[in-house]
């Protein structure tokens, strides 16, 4: 009980003291020190479309207003405005070779390889993957040219590697571009080429 008395009666003192000014508080210091010019400003929002450009990589965060990533190259992805419902950090370069997609004289490549990551489905519209257009191989038409885009079929395999395959989109020659329109993108390498 004893023990009590004086516990309640340190404190009471202590509350007594700094209510007569014998003591400071560090908030109130800190507010009376720092200028308001000091502290940290906050991110900017950024509420229209992103527009990013990058030698051999890029990467963006993306919303709902979309946007255009580059490379030097001149590959392009765009996200049209309502395709995202939220924020999504998306990663755009330049890719290994992908030869298991061109294996026959039916399938030739045509321009790089590219990957997109991560996965993206569109809410709306289609994200649209282009390239500057290059000479078609002889033997080929306009009506041949495709976009390879490689997907998940599955499980992993041991080791833990992903299975995909690669599937032809139909793509279109747009002025002096290359052109495909997909309404989801598989988080891996895509590759214009002609296949028939």
């Amino acid at each position: 009980m004893m023990r009590r008395r004086w516990m309640v009666g340190a404190i009471g003192g202590a509350l007594a003291l700094g209510a007569c000014g014998g003591g400071t508080s560090a908030s109130s210091t800190t507010a009376q020190t720092m200028p308001v010019e000091e502290r940290a400003p906050a991110a900017p929002v950024h509420r229209g479309p992103v527009s990013a450009r990058g030698e051999r990589e890029v990467s963006a965060t993306v919303g709902s207003s979309g946007g255009t990533l580059e490379l030097a190259n001149g590959a392009r992805l765009e996200i049209p405005a309502g395709a995202l419902s939220s924020d999504v950090e998306i990663h755009f370069h330049v890719a290994p070779d992908a030869r298991e997609a061109w294996d026959d004289e039916t399938k030739r490549p045509l321009g790089p390889v590219l990957e997109i990551s991560p996965a993206l489905r569109a809410a709306s519209g289609q994200f649209r993957v282009s390239a500057p257009a290059i000479a078609l191989p002889p033997g080929f038409q306009p009506a041949d040219l495709a976009l390879g885009h490689e997907e998940e079929v599955g499980d992993t395999h041991l080791g833990g590697a992903t299975q995909t395959r690669w599937q032809m989109w139909p793509a279109r020659v747009d002025g002096s571009r290359f052109v495909a329109e997909l309404p989801a993108l598989g988080g891996h390498r895509v590759q214009f080429g002609v296949s028939r």
